[in-house]
């Protein structure tokens, strides 16, 4: 006769553990309470672990596995005559968010749009909050600033009378967010402020996560890489120990932006490589977009570099094409255009190269080893977007270099 006491529990125990940061008992406790709701004919609780479990798998890296359990549900859900009931809308959202991140905005509206309609009568609940502040993230994306920004300070009415220190924190959190892809620093300082006096009142950590991946990026914004790298260095190893495989993208992109502007070139390549790695499988690129226009620059350097893997150039395309969406077609490279100059030893090794010269040849005239060579023409064809000799003679007659 417990039985739908238990399976609650289950579910209040899954909360507990993920404020503590036990991501990996959160999802397990969630698994065990969808068991218990369902054994118990309780929806509500069911779709609400579902909605929880599928959450923490989009921070740890399991967006196919999240995607997969919701459209079944969704599916099941449709088929049993109850796909309207209101906690079947957290399921929606939760799908929403899923397509978000793969940066699917018409699919991810539609998802949305449903999920809001069918979880709203069941009052302001956390599926209902999640959509709001994903509905002002997607306007964002589509460059509507201002209805995001309505949409935040709407919901901030409704969070400030609620007078509750953690949903206050998240929503400065998701606010800070918006204010840094609008280049409005100053007000994502104070939304960040708040986001910290909550996060040190609650000790939560999903708080804490919001702090970890925004702070960097706020130094990052104010120009302040050194610092940036030195919270990073910090921060990306407590991910990799958590599991937290989402969170570890963002940070690691943050940290190649940070590297790459204090010119150590190659662990800031190093860092873009390992969160290709994470990201590619899943289809990750919305958490890529929030290092800012900064990371296009790099993500096109990477993907002409000839020793780049190939089974990185879709996804890395797929990055890029969000970049000229999300930052506007001016961040697209124009014809005739190199966004980084070759510098004047580079120009003068190009001539050599486009002359028929050899890499020892080029060594010998200019009095170099041939390291020093080997590296300035690995630039030359990184700034260049091209792969071989020849493609770098072609673009460089092309720009009229020489």
């Amino acid at each position: 006769e417990m039985l739908e006491g238990i399976g609650t529990g289950w579910t209040m125990l899954a909360a507990a553990r993920a404020g503590a940061g036990d991501f990996d008992g959160a999802i397990e406790a969630y698994e065990r309470g969808i068991a218990m709701s369902q054994a118990e004919g309780n929806l509500v609780a069911a779709y609400g672990c579902i909605y929880g479990q599928s959450m923490y798998m989009l921070l740890q890296g399991r967006l196919n596995e999240a995607e997969g359990l919701c459209r079944s549900i969704i599916e099941r859900a449709v088929s049993e005559g109850h796909g309207d009931f209101p906690a079947t809308g957290s399921l929606y959202v939760t799908m929403a968010r899923i397509n978000l991140e793969r940066y699917r905005l018409d699919e991810a509206e539609a998802y949305l749009s449903t999920g809001l309609r069918i979880a709203f009568p069941g009052g302001f609940n956390e599926a209902v909050r999640t959509g709001r502040y994903l509905r002002a993230h997607l306007a964002a994306a589509r460059g509507d600033l201002v209805t995001a920004a309505d949409i935040f300070q709407d919901t901030a009415q409704i969070i400030n009378a609620m007078d509750d220190p953690y949903l206050t924190g998240e929503l400065n959190g998701e606010w800070a967010k918006l204010c840094l892809i609008a280049g409005d620093l100053e007000t994502a300082r104070q939304k960040l402020n708040i986001l910290e006096e909550k996060m040190t009142a609650t000790q939560h950590a999903n708080l804490l996560l919001w702090w970890r991946a925004l702070s960097p990026r706020q130094l990052c914004a104010e120009k302040r890489f050194e610092e940036a790298c030195t919270v990073l260095d910090e921060y990306i190893p407590r991910s990799r120990t958590m599991n937290n495989k989402g969170e570890l993208i963002r940070l690691l992109v943050l940290q190649a932006l940070a590297l790459d502007a204090l010119g150590n070139r190659v662990p800031a390549h190093s860092a873009l490589r390992e969160a290709l790695t994470l990201g590619a499988p899943e289809g990750y690129i919305w958490r890529w977009l929030d290092a800012g226009p900064g990371i296009e620059p790099l993500l096109r350097e990477l993907r002409d570099e000839h020793n780049t893997p190939q089974a990185f150039h879709l996804y890395l395309d797929s990055l890029l094409e969000a970049c000229w969406s999300a930052f506007g077609e001016s961040a697209r490279p124009q014809p005739g255009e190199i966004p980084d100059p070759l510098t004047s030893r580079e120009l003068e090794i190009m001539r050599l190269i486009c002359n028929g010269y050899s890499n020892p040849e080029i060594a010998s005239e200019l009095v170099v080893t041939l390291n020093t060579i080997k590296k300035h023409t690995s630039n030359i064809y990184g700034k260049l977007g091209v792969r071989s000799r020849t493609q770098a003679i072609a673009r460089a007659r092309e720009l009229n270099l020489l």
